[in-house]
């Protein structure tokens, strides 16, 4: 698949020394914030045009409910290319253009039925296949990026496993993971759209897992859980859930960059088994410096966090609870070893899952160390549990005073970990970096240049090792003589 691109704060320089399996980025500048633009996503099971409650195949209510909500971007899955004699992809694409659709992209023969229609150009059209069930059957992950007046928007749209039995569930969660290693966030700066029908409801584990790698539920920011149900049953006529176990199966997760102003669920049409989700969002226009989540409660279940500090030193804390009921949520972003929180939260205090989003007020971020701390606090009796912790940004000094030099790594939701290594003074020695994740493998390492300025390195961490460990020393310049290592865990975000 095709990557989106990488910002990068620090030039990266390659080393001739470097070991295998490490490779050098190359440097891009960093690009000035656009303004927000506004837009529209959609997307929808349309169970191939038959309605869920009379059983009829009518793909003209499906046209007639995007005519309504007019969406900029509409991710379509259950679409057919050959239904009852029907070619469903090429029909919807007809009736798409009268209502000012230009640009298409829709599954190959053969696949699983996608669609993505934009009223904008699309570019880097894809797909990749997800993993396969004991048939040889597989899902598809459809990718393209919207180009627009703002910035461009990549809109990805994918169909997950069903029914809800152990083997379905074993399989769901294998897609999961595949389509965040695919459809992951390189840039902070990129809008990320990640839509479709992922069949998890709101407790469902694997939507913090999606959390922790940088994916927010849009949904959640400014509405309930339960107001969301996107199935036939189960809701109330305004799609209110009307039981337990919320059936909101469908969702539109942005990145870090993507932000929601309202959200709406399409509940008067029957043209489907489904109801489509419609969200106004826009792109954040600040600059991002970093971004991390973390999971918190048994296996990450409780809920999540989710940090982003800005280039204006300002943060935001997005804070998501899955269980509701007496455990909620609670989470600070904060200097470590002074304490200092600069933006702390709870989740949104909803018995049906709900985020709250915390903005910074006045304090602001030390870009010498940042990290995001998460934990689950019983709101009856201030029992605290299950408390994780996340080091996003961290700088060691090295030698006596601290006044050799000093090491900055940064770990974020982009899949890379940048060590960067400065010589305050140039004596001969220089600053040695390496970090390692949890099964002691090398992510990524670099050495200044020992003429007094600064070198860094970038190299992808895979989050499935639980955690990342840095050693920071001072090295002579043929690497004979190592002194004043210091070792340090840095991020557990699992």
């Amino acid at each position: 698949m095709t990557s989106v691109r990488v910002m990068v704060l620090a030039g990266v320089l390659a080393l001739s020394t470097m070991p295998l399996g490490i490779a050098a980025a190359p440097a891009e500048a960093a690009q000035p914030a656009a303004a927000a633009q506004p837009f529209t996503a959609m997307t929808w099971n349309i169970h191939f045009g038959v309605g869920g409650v009379d059983g009829q195949l009518n793909l003209g209510r499906i046209r007639d409910e995007i005519a309504k909500w007019d969406p900029t971007v509409v991710a379509l899955q259950e679409i057919r290319r050959d239904h009852q004699g029907t070619d469903q992809i090429k029909w919807m694409k007809e009736r798409l253009r009268d209502l000012g659709y230009k640009d298409f992209y829709g599954s190959p023969p053969g696949k699983m039925g996608n669609l993505i229609a934009s009223k904008h150009n699309l570019r880097n059209k894809g797909y990749a296949d997800l993993p396969h069930d004991d048939h040889g059957r597989t899902g598809i992950l459809l990718h393209a990026t919207v180009e627009r007046d703002g910035p461009d928007v990549r809109v990805y749209s994918t169909h997950l496993q069903s029914p809800d039995t152990d083997y379905h569930r074993k399989l769901r969660n294998k897609e999961v993971r595949y389509i965040l290693e695919n459809a992951r966030i390189d840039r902070l700066h990129d809008p990320v759209v990640l839509m479709g029908d992922f069949n998890l409801r709101p407790e469902n584990k694997m939507k913090s897992v999606i959390a922790n790698r940088g994916f927010i539920d849009t949904w959640t920011t400014v509405r309930d859980s339960a107001e969301g149900v996107t199935t036939t049953k189960g809701h109330d006529g305004t799609c209110r859930a009307n039981i337990d176990k919320v059936k909101r199966i469908d969702y539109i997760f942005g990145s870090p960059a993507i932000v929601a102003d309202n959200a709406y669920i399409g509940c008067q049409t029957k043209a489907s088994d489904h109801k489509p989700v419609i969200m106004r969002l826009r792109v954040e226009p600040k600059d991002i410096e970093i971004s991390g989540a973390v999971r918190t409660g048994d296996l990450g279940r409780a809920g999540w966090a989710h940090l982003i500090v800005y280039t204006d030193k300002t943060s935001k804390l997005i804070t998501c609870d899955n269980n509701a009921g007496d455990w909620r949520v609670t989470s600070r972003g904060y200097v470590p070893y002074q304490g200092d929180n600069f933006v702390e939260s709870a989740d949104g205090g909803s018995e049906w899952d709900r985020c709250r989003v915390q903005r910074s007020t006045g304090a602001t971020a030390n870009f010498r160390h940042v990290a995001l701390k998460a934990c689950v606090k019983n709101t009856t009796t201030g029992a605290v549990r299950d408390c994780r912790k996340h080091g996003m940004l961290e700088r060691v000094y090295m030698g006596r005073e601290m006044k050799a030099g000093y090491a900055q790594y940064r770990v974020g939701v982009d899949n890379r970990v940048t060590a960067k290594v400065c010589d305050t003074k140039a004596d001969g020695w220089t600053v040695r970096s390496f970090v390692y994740d949890g099964e002691d493998l090398l992510v990524t390492w670099v050495k200044s240049a020992g003429n007094g300025s600064c070198r860094s390195n970038r190299g992808p961490w895979s989050w499935t090792r639980n955690g990342l460990r840095t050693e920071t020393c001072l090295v002579n310049e043929g690497e004979t003589e190592v002194k004043g290592c210091k070792r340090k865990p840095m991020a557990y975000a699992t």
